[in-house]
């Protein structure tokens, strides 16, 4: 394993960098804060949704060492500084005036063992934004063509920012032994998947089933190595777990627990992951909707939810998405149990979202989703580069059993003061 030495700036003029090395012989991080002179003391560290408190930190000023426990997935690094010299840390204030604290979001422990060296005859061609200050939209130079696509975020309003990034292409006449390809897991861009309002954390899972692998992999299975987890603005965590033909659970194929939209990665897998004809693959995905009063409904736009792993594998096969979605007859089946049971004002000559818009949530009305959501057939995505669907039925197909489960990860670490401030 080689390691790695990665960097990134953690507040709004690029004036303080987080740097780190990883080593993953040793499970040893590495971390060094640059920032600009004057300044008695700078206080790091990481919370769950990148909220200043309650906050594990590393408080540094001369002489002082801390340890951290780091995990896999986004990390959220806050940050506190102070001009006044330090002798002791009882009473240190965190909430320092705008401009001395911030958060940033990275993945800290990336796949230091990816292999990005390529062969000499390999040529680049890099496709770059020219420089570009406010986006124009519309006008006489208004150009309706659109070569590359970029989402710009200035949430601190920063004045000044000039960006010249861009896609970076490999070329070569020499072709590779096999293309690789790209598979959608998770939910089906449907309403039919919806998230009841002021819930702390509502999951949805959506199943890639033995029948459609079966289907559409073939008989030497396919090597993932890479994985784009994807919600919407609700997301706060997205996993994948493997499960073999038999119903039991092989290791897990990406995870991130303190998931962000604004913070979304294709991320190179440690180990690469072998998935054969007949495995079952499930995606996970957990919401959060404190802050909505009507229902989240599942659906294209960024008010709306998605729940997508989008894994990158060779070698090619037909197969691009391995979705699915409650079937129709149980979600109908809901509405009308609404209707006659709960007196909710839910039709059959109603569409999905209008049901959905139409009932009055409650806890008990909540649960009860979440448990046919749970326990209903599915309707199956097994869907062709073509967008046609592998031949079968693929209505109220069994949710895949499980019938052995991996044991939690043991922690590494031990004799550990977990301390907050």
């Amino acid at each position: 394993y080689r390691k790695q030495d990665l960097s990134c700036f953690i507040n709004g003029d690029n004036s303080v960098s987080l740097h780190w090395k990883l080593d993953y012989r040793t499970d040893a991080v590495i971390f060094e804060v640059h920032l600009p002179f004057g300044y008695g003391w700078f206080a790091i560290g990481f919370s769950d949704r990148g909220q200043p408190f309650p906050a594990d930190y590393c408080l540094m000023w001369e002489n002082q060492r801390n340890k951290l426990l780091l995990h896999d997935g986004t990390t959220y690094i806050v940050w506190a500084r102070g001009k006044q010299k330090l002798y002791k840390v009882n009473g240190v204030n965190i909430s320092s005036p705008a401009g001395d604290n911030g958060m940033v979001r990275v993945h800290l422990l990336k796949n230091a063992n990816a292999n990005t060296d390529l062969p000499p005859y390999v040529k680049t061609l890099d496709i770059l934004t020219n420089k570009v200050a406010a986006l124009p939209i519309g006008g006489e130079k208004f150009n309706p063509y659109i070569m590359l696509e970029v989402h710009y975020n200035n949430p601190e309003h920063l004045k000044g920012i000039v960006d010249s990034s861009g896609i970076r292409f490999h070329t070569s006449e020499n072709l590779r032994k096999m293309d690789a390809g790209v598979i959608e897991l998770g939910l089906e861009y449907t309403d039919k998947m919806a998230i009841p309002p002021r819930q702390e954390l509502f999951p949805l899972t959506g199943y890639c089933t033995s029948a459609c692998t079966t289907m559409g992999l073939p008989p030497e299975g396919i090597t993932i190595f890479g994985s784009q987890l994807h919600t919407h603005l609700t997301g706060i965590r997205v996993y994948t777990r493997h499960f073999d033909a038999y119903g039991k659970e092989l290791p897990e194929l990406n995870r991130d627990n303190h998931f962000s939209t604004h913070f979304q990665e294709i991320r190179r897998l440690k180990k690469p992951v072998k998935v054969l004809p007949g495995q079952v693959l499930i995606t996970r995905c957990d919401y959060n909707t404190e802050d909505r009063e009507n229902i989240t409904l599942g659906g294209f736009g960024i008010s709306d939810e998605m729940c997508v792993n989008y894994i990158h594998y060779y070698p090619h096969t037909v197969l691009e998405v391995c979705k699915s979605s409650i079937s129709d007859q149980a979600l109908q089946t809901y509405f009308r149990y609404m209707h006659e049971w709960e007196g909710q004002p839910t039709s059959p000559s109603k569409g999905v979202s209008d049901n959905y818009k139409a009932i009055n949530w409650n806890k008990m009305r909540v649960q009860l989703l979440s448990e046919v959501y749970n326990e209903a057939p599915l309707s199956m995505q097994c869907n062709m580069s073509s967008g046609d669907r592998f031949p079968g039925y693929w209505e109220n197909a069994h949710i895949p059993p499980i019938l052995q489960s991996l044991a939690p990860p043991s922690r590494k670490c031990e004799n550990i003061d977990y301390g907050y401030m």
